[in-house]
Parts: structure tokens; C-alpha cells; sequence
């Protein structure tokens, strides 16, 4: 039976061993605002995920990013990882007169600095709505690094216009094969083992 099982496990293993695994290194709805985070004043949290909204102003900006006082690099890249992916659900709308709207999130990283994942730039005179994921992968980010993300939105909007801007959700997965097995390949392990 020893044997058995063994055999099971080395047959097994080159499997499971070469197949990329994936961790979670952060996740959350923005329900709340998640802690060690700083938002502005005009960032609301609730079902919607994180919200912001202007109605007619000349000029206005707001920003939520990882960290207390200015943007700081707070989640760790497990060493392992090959690369990371950022997916971000979202909702927008815009409509301006005059002037611009600047949409920016910025991912950082201990050994790259600070730049851009996604950006939208609105100018002229426009009203779109759009929904989406954005999902990408920084090639900058590697294992061992420590990340930190920021949103920021600038609106200057002359005679008049308006937007809202809902961050529905962040996911920050690190990517890699040498990463910690999940529990489904263990379980396959089990599973396996207990054949008779």
C-alpha cells in the first residue's frame, strides 16, 4: 500500500510541481475603506464600492491610495512570483463643457517607483458612460518587491460639467511557479492517494 501511494505522489508531482499557482495578495470590495489606506474627503464607501462624484465645479481633484500620510508601498510580492495581476471593476461617467478630466491609478513598487497602470483622459465638449475591468499586468513589479496602489482624478471643468467615478472592487494576485500549492492540489494529492 506504501508503495502504492508512493507511486501515486511521483506520479503526481511533475504535475503539480510545474503548474503555475496563483496567491491572493490583496482583495477587497471597498466596502469600507481598508486599513492603512488614505482617502480625500470626497470618496464615499458603501455597497457601490468606492465612489466619487462632482457636480458642477471649476476645479477638482481627488485621491485614495495604499498608506496613511503620502502613498506608501504596504503588500508584499511573495518571492516566488513571476508577475502580478491588477483587476479593478469600475464605473464611469463623465460629461464636461469645457476644459478636462484626468483619470489615473498608479501602482508603486520598492524597487520600480510609482507608475501608471490605466489612465482615461477626457477633454472637450463630451458625456460618455462606460463600464469595465481593467485588468493588467505591471512589468515592472517582480517577487520580493513591496506594492502600494493610488487612484486620482482631476477635474477642471471652466463653465461647468460633472462625473462619477466607482472603484468596485481591487484584486491583487501574485503570479508564479513556485508559489505556496493551494488547497486544491493538495486535496488532488489525497484523493489520489486513497485509490484502491
Amino acid at each position: 500500500m506504501l508503495i502504492r501511494k508512493l507511486l501515486i505522489v511521483l506520479l503526481f508531482s511533475p504535475l503539480i510541481f510545474t503548474v503555475f499557482s496563483d496567491v491572493i495578495i490583496f482583495q477587497t470590495d471597498f466596502n469600507e475603506l481598508p486599513d492603512d489606506w488614505f482617502a480625500s474627503a470626497g470618496w464615499e464607501f458603501g455597497s457601490q464600492g468606492a465612489e466619487t462624484h462632482s457636480w458642477p465645479a471649476d476645479l477638482w481633484s481627488e485621491i485614495m491610495f495604499t498608506g496613511n500620510g503620502p502613498p506608501e508601498l504596504i503588500y508584499s510580492v511573495p518571492d516566488g512570483a513571476d508577475s502580478i495581476i491588477v483587476t479593478i471593476p469600475y464605473y464611469l461617467y463623465a460629461s464636461v463643457m469645457q476644459e478636462s478630466i484626468d483619470f489615473e491609478i498608479r501602482m508603486g513598487g520598492s524597487n520600480s517607483g510609482w507608475d501608471e497602470l490605466w489612465s482615461k483622459f477626457v477633454s472637450g465638449e463630451v458625456t460618455f458612460s462606460e463600464t469595465g475591468t481593467i485588468e493588467v499586468s505591471p512589468d515592472w513589479i517582480i517577487g520580493g518587491e513591496w506594492i502600494g496602489i493610488k487612484f486620482d482624478v482631476l477635474a477642471g471643468f471652466g463653465s461647468g460639467g460633472s462625473l462619477i467615478w466607482k472603484i468596485q472592487g481591487l484584486t491583487i494576485t501574485a503570479i508564479g511557479d513556485s508559489l505556496t500549492l493551494n488547497q486544491s492540489t493538495w486535496a488532488l494529492i489525497k484523493s489520489a492517494s486513497e485509490w484502491e
